[in-house]
């Protein structure tokens, strides 16, 4: 439909509202994670995780993608899956695999939850509007479409992301340097995971 000059500020205004507290929730889980990387509970948690799949990389990147395709999918409000986003990239650059991996099995695997969300609905209500409308029956139907467009998606992400990961744990003398903006330096301090945890 037309709009006028007067509609201008009241877009304006509407996309500020919708856009301006998921822009501050992910402000705010930088700054948690910024803070929490620097305490030693939190070091000793990730170092310990990551000391633990040392020789199962592959297969924690696979089972860590699948609980945020998951997430993607079951979640009306996806930014909640990315509260772990920063700590499993941790985890995954201190297991010497690269960036890459650390982003697809985190963000990449959210959006193909998100591709072939079966409960979720966020952003692709229309989506499953026609996919129900197109087989002609009731929209319930279309959740079967939807997990099968997961189920395929996450399988062509993971195999795509296993063929990477392994090229890169082979190559010993890796020439990108893993930099995390959540560096967690290594430590032998004695101290209780509880706090972290939790």
């Amino acid at each position: 439909n037309p709009i006028g000059f007067t509609d201008v500020y009241t877009i304006v205004t509407y996309g500020f509202q919708s856009v301006l507290p998921k822009a501050f929730f992910v402000l705010a889980v930088g700054a948690f994670y910024g803070v929490l990387s620097k305490t030693t509970s939190y070091r000793r948690l990730v170092s310990t995780i990551a000391k633990k799949i040392k020789g199962k990389e592959i297969l924690f990147t696979i089972i860590v993608s699948l609980l945020f395709t998951i997430m993607g999918s079951m979640l009306t409000q996806s930014l909640v899956a990315l509260v772990f986003v920063p700590f499993v990239v941790s985890i995954v650059l201190n297991t010497k695999l690269d960036k890459m991996t650390a982003f697809v099995t985190t963000i990449g695997s959210m959006l193909v939850g998100l591709m072939g969300a079966t409960y979720g609905f966020e952003g692709i209500s229309e989506f499953s509007y026609y996919l129900g409308m197109q087989a002609g029956k009731e929209t319930s139907l279309n959740i079967v479409y939807q997990a099968l467009i997961a189920v395929v998606a996450f399988l062509l992400l993971n195999f795509f992301n296993v063929r990477h990961a392994k090229k890169v744990l082979k190559e010993k003398n890796n020439n990108e340097e893993n930099v995390d903006p959540f560096m967690v330096e290594k430590t032998t301090k004695k101290v209780s995971l509880i706090p972290s945890i939790t």
